[in-house]
């Protein structure tokens, strides 16, 4: 089940870029803040297979393969 977590992962990215303000924003750091640090290195380590562009126009690849 790791595609429905990125996918999970990559519609809270563009949630949190788009409420901002910035454009930016660092989810693993947030969970780390939250006290979620293992949970926050999973997420970074899924972080590096998004292609975020791609989630930010719209085509909605979760996957540096898809």
């Amino acid at each position: 089940m790791p595609h429905v977590v990125r996918a999970v992962i990559g519609e809270q990215l563009v949630y949190h870029i788009n409420r901002s303000g910035t454009g930016s924003v660092s989810l693993p750091d947030r969970l780390r803040a939250a006290g979620a640090s293992v949970f926050a290195e999973r997420v970074r380590s899924h972080l590096q297979t998004i292609d975020v562009n791609a989630l930010l126009d719209g085509s909605g690849s979760t996957s540096a393969s898809a």
